[in-house]
């Protein structure tokens, strides 16, 4: 069985193959050449689509980002759930301009739609080329981020989230995984009476190391972490910086202007139609997203509705060098 398995693992190979000439899709699956395949025909297709998706099994949760043909009345052909969104994004963006279909990405908890012929055009061309009027509303009486000006850049400091719910749920969940070890392994080596007093002050520091120290350690620099993080943003008509300025480290990512092709506020990621309790709510982070062929940059996620709304305009009006 387990030999069955492991050659499944390694010879298994599935693949899709597009023919635009002939007018078909053939997907195919089997062990180094194809066993089985279907073909079907590519008329009637509308777009690509890009969504997220999380999936659970009984050891693990994780995120996939499926990319599919969209058909009428909401039928769909998979091709490709990677992982990882870049990568993803970039068969997605492949596929649509080879059809030449509209690539509709979903991922952010909105619908971004992106025409065949504008796939590759960066967020402040298109803005400037439909002529979008960017509003910028009044700057929110509690603004946390200070904004200065220096020639056409802005630089945007936002300060720490501070020790908000999540870092507080972050460090109960710590607790809770060391109380956890010390009920199953601490208490009955304790209670062993037949256990050598050696034996046990062995047993109990190793264990006090690696399932209780350690990890509090980590949950806590984690949570410390998160709290004092600072970030900075430098918006040009010709680039998008955030630095990030942890405890121990700094982290710099940019995106050139001409490069950029999207950026949103994340939506929350909820099923619709279910209201989330405000403890849960309190939770989750929704930045402002920046968004490349091959990378994202978020941030003000903790920041409040109306803060990331100016903000958002902030940017957008830099980068098509409008004045503020």
């Amino acid at each position: 069985v387990f030999a069955t398995v492991g050659a499944l693992l390694v010879f298994g190979r599935k693949g899709c193959v597009i023919d635009r000439h002939h007018g078909t899709i053939t997907t195919w699956w089997g062990l180094l050449v194809p066993f089985r395949q279907r073909v079907e025909p590519l008329d009637g297709l509308t777009d690509v689509r890009l969504s997220q998706e999380v999936r659970r099994t009984n050891n693990s949760t994780y995120t996939v980002y499926p990319v599919r043909l969209g058909r009428p009345e909401g039928a769909t052909i998979s091709l490709e759930e990677s992982r990882n969104y870049q990568r993803a994004r970039q068969q997605a963006e492949s596929v649509a301009k080879f059809l030449k279909l509209a690539m509709v990405d979903s991922t952010s908890g909105q619908e971004i739609v992106r025409e065949a012929g504008t796939l590759d055009e960066s967020l402040a061309h298109r803005l400037l080329r439909t002529g979008t009027t960017i509003d910028l509303p009044e700057a929110p009486a509690n603004m946390k981020t200070h904004m200065r000006r220096k020639g056409h850049s802005v630089m945007l400091d936002i300060p720490p989230q501070g020790f908000n719910a999540a870092t507080m749920g972050l460090a109960l969940f710590g607790c809770i995984i060391s109380l956890t070890v010390v009920a199953f392994f601490f208490v009955p080596i304790l209670r062993d009476g037949k256990m050598p007093l050696a034996i046990k002050i062995a047993f109990l520091s190793f264990l006090g190391i690696f399932f209780i120290l350690l990890p509090l350690v980590a949950v806590a620099g984690s949570a410390i972490g998160r709290a004092k993080r600072q970030v900075r943003v430098i918006v040009s008509p010709d680039l998008l910086s955030v630095e990030e300025r942890g405890i121990f480290r700094v982290r710099r990512q940019q995106i050139a202007v001409k490069e950029l092709e999207e950026l949103e506020i994340q939506a929350s990621q909820r099923p619709p139609g279910q209201e989330m309790p405000p403890a849960l709510l309190a939770l989750v982070s929704t930045p402002i997203l920046a968004r490349s062929d091959t990378m994202t940059l978020s941030f003000g996620g903790h920041l409040s509705a109306e803060e990331k709304n100016y903000l958002l305009a902030v940017t957008e009006r830099v980068i098509t060098g409008k004045s503020l």
